[in-house]
């Protein structure tokens, strides 16, 4: 026997394991094969045959007549296909042990002769020769989540493909606590009322009032005594009930929209609450109204209530040739625009292309236009849901979790956002306080560590013509997603003015637009995919139109008498910015106990300024600040410190070899700005490597010693006198030691 097949044709009377035993010239049912794909035979009792979602074949390459068939449940032969078991030991429903979770989507022979078996409730091993069963999950997580999840306090509430519903912590995300069997789907926990809890089995609604500490109750809408089944997993949400906590208002998706105002009692009043004979796909409730509820259908129709659900208008068609309604959120902000992603089926079972558009409207839900952002999505798969977080918006798609910030059109640009989340479905997303929480179908549940950017830090402005330059650091956090620009925000005194966005990462922005003759100050927030952080600090406040700060500000010691000396401030004035400059005014201050002295130039061109009355001996730097017709502007970098009195600088130094590490340096004396020098310290540095060396002495030439030999070396020269170190010389011409 070279191989065998199972071919299944809709559960139709050809429906059978087929073998060839001539390289596939001939092919012969098995007709003691059972059925393993249907309900009857692998549960026991029911219809249905699912052929078409779960039926794989095995066989053991070291024995051909050894073979395993696999659907709803598992069989075995061990003779060609004359006989079968039962691997699960009986049928799931006649109450004893089950051996296996039913439904089996792969099977694979080890060469030890066991089996691996993968089904919706995970891994298991099968040793023939036992025969048993191990239970092989371990720390696999690769639970199959539906949209629809709740996160409300300490609790995440969840169902999933055939492994019911369950809970666990949303701080954790630990073990999870299964609640009810079969095919879960949407859940929802009352915030104002936890105890009362929703969950669905097999598309019926459940509900609890303990918390699950009792059983659920079945109360799914009925029409005629006939459940009003939709969807695979049928979407459902609850609004709080501020007035009766315990009965909030809940509305089930089934062929419409059904809406119930006391769900907690064990027979729930129904209101069918569309008409439109169509299958609801997504339900929505407004975060700042709870008045406002959108539904969405299976054709793309997404429709409107202003007035609690009682009554349903519809938008304007929407943009995309797929129709159907993946998922709906309304803006925190504005009860009157949402996102919705489309796709033409159910995106659990269904690739598609990604759709996402936002709709606003004013007046009437149909005056609305659609905008499409779906922008540079993966074209690899469909987006479930598209959820609002901090003024961000974060996509659930079939290639993990995307975000943007800045919503533009067909233009959009999404970045992927969830370190560690792997590049799987996601069915659904919620924003929580403690962070973003995402169901996978496939890889279980996660909680992705997003945060917003840090604030950036050191914000600095400059004035110009109408305009300011504003310069800042980037946050030392981004948050877990790439920062993807900045906001700045002009401040009138402590009122925020229209802030400017800017999609670039870039530390610096010209802000245009603003007012001449007006003090402003600016704050810069950073924003990611997943929103806008925190502002910085305030700038120091500028006056629009006021002049350049000067540049290149340098002091300089003069002559003292007992006490007291002076200093001559030089620089290069800014530009004015459109009204000439009027004087410049230079402060000096000292850092360790001189006094502050100012002085004045007055003119529209740059020229030395002496400051008299600093103190002699004291250390001082300078600032400068030029002003016109519509003030001062802002003060310069400081200048490098000086003391008063000190030595002035010396002129360009000589550095000669005069043995292997040696050099000797030839210097002029400098002023000694009223008091006699006492000595002079020539220091040597290297530019290739070698060692720094310093040495004094009472004259010139001074011979540095214990350089490093072969290594290039360039020297200053500094002279002190009793009131400290003048400044360095300007260095000398390298020369090799």
């Amino acid at each position: 026997m070279r191989s065998r097949w199972r071919l299944f044709i809709g559960g139709g009377p050809e429906s059978a394991i087929y073998k060839t035993t001539n390289a596939g010239a001939n092919w012969n049912p098995l007709a003691a094969a059972p059925d393993y794909t249907s309900g009857a035979y692998a549960y026991g009792s029911g219809p249905g045959d699912q052929g078409w979602y779960d039926n794989v074949l095995a066989v053991d390459p070291a024995n051909a007549a050894h073979v395993l068939a696999a659907g709803i449940t598992v069989v075995e032969s061990s003779n060609g296909g004359a006989s079968w078991t039962n691997v699960n030991g009986q049928a799931f429903f006649d109450g004893g042990t089950n051996l296996l979770h039913p439904d089996i989507h792969a099977l694979c022979f080890r060469s030890d002769g066991r089996a691996w078996i993968g089904t919706d409730g995970g891994v298991f091993l099968y040793q023939p020769s036992g025969p048993t069963v191990t239970n092989a999950n371990g720390n696999l997580s690769i639970t199959q989540f539906y949209f629809g999840f709740s996160v409300v306090g300490s609790t995440v509430l969840a169902g999933s493909q055939d492994n019911g519903s369950a809970r666990t912590g949303s701080s954790s995300l630990g073990a999870w606590t299964g609640i009810l069997p079969g095919d879960g789907g949407p859940t929802a926990i009352t915030p104002n009322h936890t105890a009362t809890q929703f969950v669905e089995s097999d598309r019926a609604l459940l509900r609890t009032n303990t918390a699950f500490a009792s059983d659920a109750v079945d109360i799914t809408p009925l029409v005629g005594g006939v459940p009003q089944f939709g969807l695979f997993t049928p979407p459902m949400i609850v609004v709080p009930n501020l007035a009766d906590p315990s009965n909030p208002i809940a509305f089930y998706g089934g062929p419409d929209l059904y809406r119930s105002t006391n769900p907690s009692v064990d027979f729930p009043m129904w209101q069918q609450v569309t008409s439109g004979n169509q299958d609801v796909s997504a339900i929505a409730s407004s975060p700042s109204n709870p008045l406002v509820i959108y539904v969405g259908f299976t054709n793309g129709v997404v429709q409107v209530s202003t007035n609690g659900g009682t009554t349903f208008s519809s938008l304007a068609a929407e943009p995309f040739t797929d129709t159907f309604v993946t998922g709906l959120s309304v803006d925190p902000s504005n009860a009157h625009a949402i996102t919705a992603s489309f796709s033409f089926d159910a995106t659990r079972h269904s690739l598609g292309f990604p759709h996402v558009a936002q709709y606003s409207w004013t007046t009437t839900p149909s005056s609305g236009a659609w905008d499409t952002i779906t922008g540079d999505l993966p074209a690899t798969g469909a987006v479930s849901r598209v959820v609002y977080d901090q003024g961000a918006l974060i996509a659930a798609t079939d290639a993990g979790v995307y975000g943007t910030s800045a919503p533009a059109g067909n233009s959009t640009l999404w970045t992927k956002v969830g370190t560690g989340l792997p590049n799987v479905q996601v069915q659904d997303l919620d924003v929580e306080s403690s962070g973003l929480y995402a169901v996978t179908h496939g890889r279980g549940a996660w909680r992705l560590g997003l945060v917003l950017p840090g604030p950036p830090s050191s914000a600095v402005a400059s004035p110009g013509n109408g305009t300011a330059t504003v310069k800042w650091v980037a946050p030392t956090s981004s948050g877990g997603s790439p920062i993807t620009g900045y906001v700045v925000t002009p401040y009138l005194g402590v009122t925020a003015q229209a802030p400017r966005v800017f999609n670039t990462t870039a530390t610096s922005a010209v802000i245009t637009g603003l007012a001449n003759a007006t003090s402003y100050t600016f704050r810069v927030a950073a924003k990611s995919a997943i929103g806008t952080g925190a502002n910085s600090g305030p700038s120091s406040a500028i006056t629009i139109g006021t002049p350049i700060a000067p540049v290149g500000v340098r002091a300089v010691s003069r002559s003292t008498t007992a006490g007291t000396g002076a200093l001559t401030v030089t620089y290069t004035a800014g530009a004015n910015n459109g009204a000439p400059i009027t004087r410049f005014t230079v402060g000096c201050a000292s850092s360790n106990g001189g006094a502050t002295k100012t002085a004045v130039h007055i003119g529209a061109t740059a020229a030395p300024i002496t400051v008299g009355g600093v103190t002699t001996a004291k250390a001082y730097t300078c600032k400068l600040r030029a002003t016109n017709s519509r003030g001062a502007g802002p003060a310069s970098v400081p200048s490098t410190a000086v003391t008063v009195g000190a030595p002035a600088q010396p002129a360009k130094p000589i550095a000669s070899k005069v043995a292997s590490g040696s050099l000797k340096v030839q210097f002029r004396a400098p002023a000694n700005n009223g008091a006699s020098i006492i000595r002079y310290n020539a220091t040597c540095t290297s530019s290739n490597g070698g060692v720094t060396k310093t040495k004094t002495g009472a004259v010139g030439p001074i011979t540095v010693t214990a350089l490093t030999a072969g290594k290039s070396y360039a020297c200053t020269v500094s002279a002190t006198n009793s009131r400290g170190t003048g400044p360095a010389s300007t260095a000398s011409a390298a020369v090799t030691a």
